[in-house]
């Protein structure tokens, strides 16, 4: 028998904000591209897909939503170069990042591209990740997959974005 082991409380401060996030995952509401399929959620994911098509189904989209925390995105760029074999950068300017509005929604765009093939034979591994703010959240569209059918579903992406309506999120 275990003395001292109890269940973990959950503080006044953390409900509230959980209870936000998930009314604002709740309140968002976009149209799926017809060329992708719905895979089950996991982990931070709200939204899974891949693409219909046979010759694009190696493209793993998600959308996901993370505190947002300042000084993090170098953090979050450096983890995803680690998954494409690339080294970790010293500041963001050495990124490939842009800023893009949709909608009127600023996001932040970011491109990486694997050196060579690391996970698909002949064709490097593409990653394209839009990243807005939501209150107190960070949302982020991903894509990674083989450079040509990753190419090709940024249409698609870029439609999911545009059709999410965010009057009622909060």
């Amino acid at each position: 028998m275990l003395s001292g082991c109890q269940a973990p409380q959950v503080t006044s401060t953390e409900t509230p904000k959980l209870n936000r996030y998930i009314d604002q995952i709740a309140a968002l509401q976009w149209v799926q591209p017809k060329a992708w399929i719905s895979q089950p959620i996991s982990g931070f994911r709200f939204a899974s897909y891949f693409p219909s098509q046979l010759t694009d189904q190696q493209v793993d989209i998600s959308l996901s939503m993370l505190p947002y925390r300042k000084g993090r995105l170098l953090q979050n760029i450096n983890r995803w170069r680690g998954q494409l074999n690339l080294g970790a950068l010293s500041s963001l300017e050495e990124a490939q990042i842009s800023i893009v509005t949709i909608n009127d929604r600023r996001y932040t765009q970011v491109e990486l591209l694997s050196q060579g093939p690391i996970a698909y034979p002949n064709e490097p591994t593409l990653m394209l990740v839009w990243i807005t703010l939501l209150g107190e959240n960070a949302l982020y569209f991903k894509m990674v997959g083989p450079k040509g059918a990753t190419q090709k579903q940024t249409s698609n992406m870029q439609s999911l974005i545009s059709s999410i309506q965010w009057q009622d999120v909060k």
